[in-house]
């Protein structure tokens, strides 16, 4: 596999929402890994050689260099550049600044977004070859689609209106989450997703979907029910994150929720269909689609069956440093413990079994504890928490298939009985 590859499949592993010790780096041999940081190291390096370094909140500066036709890189408060879950280096300032959050912290502080527990179907792209169709992944409808490759990640490209559909193995139930990463390229061009195939007019759609263009957010019969007006979208890529829990649904991308409708009309269902708008000169890409089942309320959970079980809670690659998408679970664990304040819990870090199990049970063990810090640091005793990496050693389904992998890739909080 190249390193462009693994980058991409780094890509899939962060954008799709994977538990604790889901890193990339912490699924492949540790001689691998370490190929991955060298190209990662060099990709910041020649990048900042060639761009103007401007400290975070340097406003002053970025403007500077647009004006002298520079690019730009940012750097934290350490001098380091501030790079995405691929190792790419951020230009954007916003976007660096919700890069160094912590969990709970500015945009992030009313996040609420968590994965659905089972996961269904998780597509990524980098295993097909660039050119054709992935018909073993999506079931074409209609439009000029191919899988093509753009830093080092591959994307599905539209270049005119397309169609095409998800199937899953399973219907998805009352509760379930939708996720992949998106790229449009004006503000009128856009992808629509529905929850079954359309086979008649949008005013008559019985279903609601979610539309996502400079305006996204849930639309019904042809109709904005919730929306956010968000230009910045335009042009980048962004994380798509749909939540709904009988009815109730959240849309977000990346950390701005721009849609919650407490009435929303999204059925349970077998087969997702993508509508993406597109031409030749204005192309949409879509990519590391991840749907799962089941949404747990965590306190119940614990204090009823005596562990959940999460992929909400996201790290650095190849780090323990929580991201700040992990704020839901956190904050969900935080609540549940406060509230049984007797209960003593473990916090299990568990991997598939690609790779070097001591590499990944080491990183596991890191990221267990760091969760145990974090709530520590939210006030819960530190006597009533203890943190152990299992590595690939408790696989709860086939390490074979991308979706087996993706299950064993997970956090357990198991109550101390």
């Amino acid at each position: 596999m190249s390193v462009p590859q693994l980058l991409s499949l780094i890509g899939f592993v962060l954008a799709g929402g994977l538990a604790m010790p889901s890193s990339a780096l912490a699924q492949i041999p540790k001689r691998v890994g370490s190929t991955i940081q060298r190209s990662i190291e060099k990709k910041v390096g020649d990048a900042a050689d060639k761009a103007v370094k401007c400290a975070l909140g340097d406003k002053a500066c970025a403007d500077k260099a647009a004006k002298d036709g520079k690019p730009v890189v940012v750097t934290d408060a350490k001098g380091e550049v501030i790079t995405d879950e691929n190792g790419e280096p951020i230009t954007d300032q916003d976007e660096a600044a919700r890069r160094v959050q912590q969990p709970g912290e500015g945009v992030w502080r009313n996040y609420d977004f968590v994965p659905g527990k089972r996961v269904l179907r998780a597509v990524s792209l980098e295993s097909q070859p660039v050119g054709r169709f992935p018909a073993t992944d999506f079931r074409f409808g209609s439009g000029n689609m191919q899988v093509v490759e753009l830093a080092g990640k591959k994307w599905l490209e539209a270049t005119s209106n397309s169609v095409f559909q998800l199937e899953l193995p399973d219907e998805t139930g009352p509760s379930y989450s939708v996720e992949f990463s998106l790229k449009i390229p004006t503000a009128n061009i856009g992808v629509a997703l529905h929850f079954a195939p359309l086979t008649q007019a949008l005013a008559r759609n019985p279903h609601d979907y979610i539309h996502l263009y400079s305006r996204p957010g849930v639309y019904r019969q042809g109709r904005e029910l919730s929306a956010t007006y968000l230009p910045r979208i335009v042009g980048k890529e962004v994380a798509v994150k749909l939540q709904v829990d009988s009815g109730y649904a959240i849309l977000y991308l990346d950390a701005d929720r721009v849609a919650q409708v407490p009435t929303a009309q999204f059925p349970s269902t077998r087969v997702l269909e993508f509508r993406m708008s597109a031409n030749a000169r204005f192309p949409s890409y879509l990519t590391d689609v991840v749907v799962a089942s089941g949404l747990d309320d965590l306190y119940h959970a614990l204090t009823t069956e005596g562990a959940v079980t999460t992929r909400g809670i996201f790290f650095d690659i190849d780090s323990d440093r929580l991201r700040p998408e992990s704020t839901r679970v956190l904050t969900d664990l935080v609540e549940a413990l406060r509230r049984a304040d007797s209960l003593a819990v473990t916090i299990e870090g568990h991997t598939d079994a690609q790779g070097d199990d001591a590499y990944n049970l080491k990183l596991s063990e890191r990221r267990a504890a760091a969760v145990v810090k974090y709530l520590t640091d939210q006030g819960i005793a530190a006597n009533r928490l203890r943190s152990v990496g299992k590595g690939e050693t408790e696989p709860v389904a086939s390490n074979d298939t991308a979706e087996g992998r993706k299950e064993n890739r997970r956090v357990v909080i198991r109550a101390v009985r």
